[in-house]
């Protein structure tokens, strides 16, 4: 199953961006974009979607490519961006590498684009997982009942990896099945009816997929 990837180019060649996008097209990944060329429609991008990915262009009419990973950065977003350009030159590039752009490469050597993409996005989700792990551990040192452990816990997880809902679900060992008790939901997803659905539900040992990791210790994914 190709993987989800959600890519926000800023580009204002229209013919650049398609270029960029097929090029994508040939890794393993079911692609939704959106292409901006201003800063406000970035910005608005961001408010409005998750994004994976940033591929920009350095010279723009309206700003810069730093611009647009300045503005990244503004948004507390651990996403890779990549500068895809033509027109800069190699000082301006290291200046951006230092600057903490994660890549740079030039339009005219695209075959270059996908690998980029694919390592960059494997050291992100690397720094998420990390990332992840030390959030929990701090929630867990510092709480002092229980009770405030599973809303912050869901969402020290479920945001940071893109999630747009987390659930808790633990053992009613009464009726020995496992009851939903603690629900996640990441702003603008809109799934109330679908939280307070599944606050009711309860599986037992190996039925759907919260009792089937219940019931054989391991966590997977299901299509």
């Amino acid at each position: 199953m190709k993987k989800r990837l959600r890519v926000l180019v800023v580009e204002n060649s229209s013919d650049d961006a398609d270029l960029i996008l097929r090029q994508l097209e040939k890794g393993d990944f079911e692609i939704t974009s959106m292409v901006v060329e201003e800063r406000e429609a970035m910005r608005t991008a961001f408010q409005i979607a998750r994004w994976d990915l940033v591929l920009s262009d350095f010279t723009l009419p309206l700003f810069t490519g730093l611009d647009a990973f300045n503005l990244l950065r503004e948004q507390k977003l651990d996403i890779p961006f990549i500068l895809v350009s033509g027109t800069v030159g190699e000082e301006t590039a290291i200046q951006a590498m230092k600057a903490g752009v994660h890549d740079f490469l030039m339009k005219g050597n695209l075959a270059r684009l996908l690998p980029a993409v694919e390592r960059e996005l494997a050291e992100a989700e690397s720094r998420r997982a990390h990332a992840v792990q030390y959030a929990v551990t701090r929630i867990l040192a510092d709480a002092r009942t229980i009770d405030e452990i599973g809303s912050a816990v869901l969402e020290a997880i479920a945001s940071p990896l893109g999630w747009d809902l987390g659930e808790l679900w633990l053992v009613d060992p009464a009726e020995n099945v496992l009851r939903c008790a603690e629900v996640w939901e990441a702003p603008g997803c809109h799934l109330a009816e679908f939280s307070t659905f599944t606050r009711g539900m309860t599986f037992a040992p190996g039925t759907g997929m919260p009792g089937r990791v219940w019931s054989s210790g391991r966590a997977f994914a299901e299509n």
